[in-house]
């Protein structure tokens, strides 16, 4: 396991928001992972475990846990239409693999950055379809070490919610998704590399963390309501408007860029005052799909 110590963990993140952490681990593998979580738990130090950092804002002071990285557990095994997958699996990679293996099932998600154990704790979807639609069982490691497996059945899916937000103490480790959709690998390539390309021309460019806050309404299957976040966020004037180097961006309502030295306060404020603004003016409530983190570990609500 590498180890490296007193980083700044604005590095770490798409937001390039936060202070300093203690330490922060690389796992080589799913047993180091296993083993620090367990370590962890058992004494009481705070951790958070980070892929990719497309949609996290970790705390500005001194996060005096660990960080846990786990980009290099990604191995893949293929069991006819059974792909077992480790957590730290780019997903993008993972779309266009299975796509090659003529398999259309996963093209929908193509150009969300993450892995793939944030896609499933998150519920991850777009264009009709959400995580939990491939999803077969998870692996996951506990607070006090146990190694379990749950079928999709007992997930308790929910638009971009799964049991795992409920359990801080679970750390999802291995995935295994069904996939059905059989097609040659030229279309499904094609159809994967034409989704990705629409997506991040959509995306305002700059350092922000993809969607602030759900769409109000969303369901299981990641359809939204009668009103989008982004639309309820324009009508209330959020774009351009900042705290401190923290703005709504001008290209979309639902996404906040770092202009340059923003920190997780500004950010916090500046999504809270449009949160009350646009319930105050539409009477809905929207809540945040980005995670912020705490000190001590913890989620932060706003």
């Amino acid at each position: 396991m590498r180890i490296q110590e007193h980083i700044a963990i604005k590095k770490l993140t798409f937001w390039g928001v936060g202070g300093t952490a203690s330490r922060v681990h690389w796992a080589e593998n799913l047993e180091e992972l296993k083993t620090l979580w367990r370590k962890c738990w058992t004494d009481n130090t705070p951790i958070i475990v980070l892929g990719r950092g497309s949609n996290t804002a970790l705390p500005d002071g001194e996060f005096s846990g660990f960080i846990m990285r786990i980009s290099d557990c990604s191995a893949v095994k293929y069991h006819d239409n059974l792909v077992e997958v480790e957590a730290g699996k780019l997903m993008q990679e993972l779309v266009y693999e299975t796509c090659e293996k003529g398999y259309e099932d996963m093209a929908a998600l193509s150009g969300i950055p993450g892995e793939a154990g944030a896609f499933v704790r998150g519920n991850a979807g777009a264009f009709g379809l959400d995580t939990c639609d491939i999803v077969h069982q998870v692996e996951y490691v506990t607070g006090s070490g146990e190694i379990k497996i749950m079928p999709k059945s007992e997930l308790k899916y929910a638009y971009r919610w799964s049991i795992f937000k409920d359990h801080p103490d679970w750390c999802i480790t291995r995935i295994w998704f069904e996939l059905n959709k059989k097609s040659t690998p030229e279309e499904a390539t094609s159809k994967a590399k034409e989704l990705y390309e629409n997506r991040w021309q959509k995306y305002p460019p700059g350092r922000t963390g993809g969607s602030t806050f759900k769409n109000p309404g969303g369901n299981s299957h990641g359809r939204p309501g009668v009103i989008a976040a982004g639309k309820l966020l324009d009508d209330a004037g959020a774009k351009g408007q900042s705290v401190g180097d923290m703005e709504f961006t001008t290209e979309h309502a639902n996404f906040i860029r770092n202009k340059r030295n923003g920190t997780q306060a500004d950010l916090i404020t500046l999504m809270r005052k449009y949160r009350d603004k646009v319930q105050s003016e539409s009477g809905i409530l929207i809540h945040p799909e980005v995670v912020l983190y705490g000190e001590n570990g913890e989620i932060i609500e706003l």
